[in-house]
Parts: C-alpha cells; structure tokens; sequence
C-alpha cells in the first residue's frame, strides 16, 4: 500500500499544508458527491452529512477516528437512504490509514503536502482516489474506478459545518 504525491496537474498553491490529519478530519461535514458511468454518461448524487469523531472502542489513542457518512444517494431510477463507515488509525505521524467497518485496510491517507494520490485494487476493479486539503474547512476527494464492467468518477466536495 502506498500513497503518492499529487501530479503537477492537481497540485499547486491552493492546497493546504495539514500537519496533523487526524486532528484536520475531526468534526462535522457537509458532503456533495456527483458520480458518473463514463461509459453510458448516467449522473446520480449523494447528498449527506459525515461526522468524524474519535473511536471510542480505543479511547486512550487520538489518532483512531470513525468517520460516518449519512444521506440521500440518487441515481437513474434509484433513490435510498445511504450510509458508510470509515476507520482511521496512525500509519506514521504524517498518515492515516483507512480502513473499511471491518477492519479491512484499504488505503493511506497523507495531507502534509495538501494533497494526496492513493490506489486500491478490490478484485478486477482498481481504484485511483485523489485527495485535495483546500482550506480549513474544505476538502475534495476524486475517485476513477476501473474494471471489467464499470468506469466510474465519484467527486466529493467535504465543506466543515460549524468550528474546527
């Protein structure tokens, strides 16, 4: 498992430094994401909350966190309440990794420069996910899926509600 820094294209003078991601994710989010079949042009939405809190399964260690994301997941003849857990834990001081609601790895995440490229290969299907700190309160998540029969783009605007 490895994590990249951003290609010239993605990166620049927007991207904020985040010394201490853990501390950066806390909190509550506002979250819009737009996806796409690239291949059949089909556009659908999910529109939620995600909060970021410590896990306290593991309360005596602050880099553990729980992320979960809470909404509305639209799509060409579909619409259904959705929800997702992520886990976070400290890889090293600069990184997280992420981890599926089992348990499962599945990739790290490192914000010190601003931004991040992270891969996942689940079965046939890769996943290239690129991640953009733009300010305190805001971050953008891409992710390309690849496979046999998918091509995909899910972009993800992260906007914080209320304090740090």
């Amino acid at each position: 498992m490895e994590v990249r820094a951003l290609p010239p294209e993605l990166a620049g003078p927007a991207l904020r430094a985040v010394d201490d991601p853990a501390r950066f994710l806390l909190g509550s989010w506002s979250v819009r994401r737009q996806l796409r079949d690239v291949v059949t042009g089909a556009e659908g939405a999910f529109v939620g909350m995600c909060s970021v809190d410590p896990d306290q399964s593991v309360p005596d260690d602050p880099g553990r966190l729980v992320a979960t994301e809470e909404g509305q997941l639209f799509w060409p003849g579909y619409r259904d309440r959705s929800r997702r857990v992520t886990r976070y834990r400290r890889h090293d001081t600069q990184t997280l990794l992420a981890c599926f609601e089992d348990g499962r790895p599945f990739h790290l995440l490192d914000l010190s420069s601003g931004g991040c490229e992270v891969e996942h290969q689940c079965g046939p299907d890769r996943y290239l996910g690129t991640f953009r700190a733009l300010a305190e309160d805001r971050l953008e998540v891409r992710w390309d899926v690849s496979g046999e029969r998918k091509l995909l783009r899910l972009e993800t605007s992260y906007h914080r509600v209320g304090g740090a």
